[in-house]
């Protein structure tokens, strides 16, 4: 069930993760794609090349904004 779709997104569930959540990943050389896999394979998230970059960028800059707050 889709609660949410834009033009380039869709959001299906909403997911909060505890410290010590499981992680796993497999990447599809072929496609060009990653899957992410937390918990239990509980949340799933595909991405593809590109926007895996741009999320690890994004988390980065999280990781920096939240030390230099500490």
């Amino acid at each position: 069930m889709v609660l949410h779709r834009s033009s380039k997104v869709s959001v299906e569930s909403f997911v909060d993760l505890a410290p010590g959540v499981p992680m796993r990943h497999e990447v599809d050389e072929l496609n060009d794609r990653i899957t992410l896999f937390f918990g239990r394979d509980e949340f799933v998230l595909h991405l593809g090349h590109e926007t895996l970059a741009n999320v690890v960028e994004a988390g980065t800059r999280a990781l920096s904004e939240l030390a230099a707050a500490s």
